[in-house]
């Protein structure tokens, strides 16, 4: 069946922090690994697998709280024997599942034909019923991560990242702007977060680590100081 087209916005978004990791080799490595067998949300054709029950249709339209299945899984399509009763995968890719609101089940593949240092290296979390976060890492600040969605919805974000599900809002750090960013999930509304200006370590590294705390807001920390105390707070920053 026919692919989509390779998201190349989504692919550089990925890799940029493996162009960015000061510590080289490693990073350098898996980039040429990546290009070689990375395929971003490449989905078969709208052509259903199966079906939802009648029961299922008729409850989400009729606002059902449980929502209608979506899944993110790993799947292992060839593994080695590593000795001890133990296996490795050396290829596999993520299988993307949604079902539509008329029962329609549609399979997809996320990180198609991905090889074992990928698979060893990746994990899903689900954050909700509608949202999953992949990511994916390659070594010291070198990471990618990316939010899958219902109906295609996906972002990706670099290493320095945090999000607040309640508030389906993220943090970035913008290696350009060189400060932190604030943006809603799945929006491509940026809002630069200017208190969170510099960088340390050969101006690649930020200035200030952020992070989420139970109410939604921003704290922010000075990387170079041993002390994790908040210096400040940033209030609702999608809300800027």
């Amino acid at each position: 069946m026919p692919y989509r087209k390779l998201d190349k916005e989504l692919l550089s978004k990925i890799l940029i922090s493996y162009v960015l990791n000061i510590r080289g080799f490693w990073c350098l490595l898996f980039v040429g690994i990546a290009v070689a067998n990375i395929s971003l949300l490449q989905a078969y054709g709208n052509t259903p697998n199966h079906f939802a029950t009648q029961a299922d249709i008729d409850k989400s339209k009729a606002g059902r709280s449980d929502p209608l299945p979506f899944y993110l899984t790993k799947i292992c399509t060839k593994s080695v024997y590593m000795g001890s009763d133990m296996l490795a995968c050396e290829a596999g890719y993520v299988l993307k599942v949604e079902t539509l609101d008329d029962g329609t089940v549609v399979e997809s593949q996320f990180m198609d034909e991905y090889d074992g240092y990928g698979w060893s290296h990746s994990r899903i979390k689900k954050l909700n019923d509608d949202i999953y976060l992949f990511n994916l890492a390659c070594g010291s600040y070198c990471a990618g991560n990316i939010l899958v969605g219902r109906q295609g919805k996906k972002q990706g974000f670099d290493y320095f990242f945090d999000y607040d599900t309640k508030t389906e809002c993220a943090v970035e750090y913008d290696y350009d702007k060189k400060m932190w960013v604030a943006t809603p999930f799945f929006s491509e509304n940026r809002i630069d977060l200017v208190q969170t200006v510099g960088n340390i370590e050969s101006d690649v590294l930020p200035k200030y680590d952020l992070m989420f705390n139970k109410t939604g807001d921003v704290e922010v920390f000075d990387r170079s100081s041993e002390s994790r105390i908040s210096l400040f707070t940033i209030s609702n920053p999608c809300q800027q």
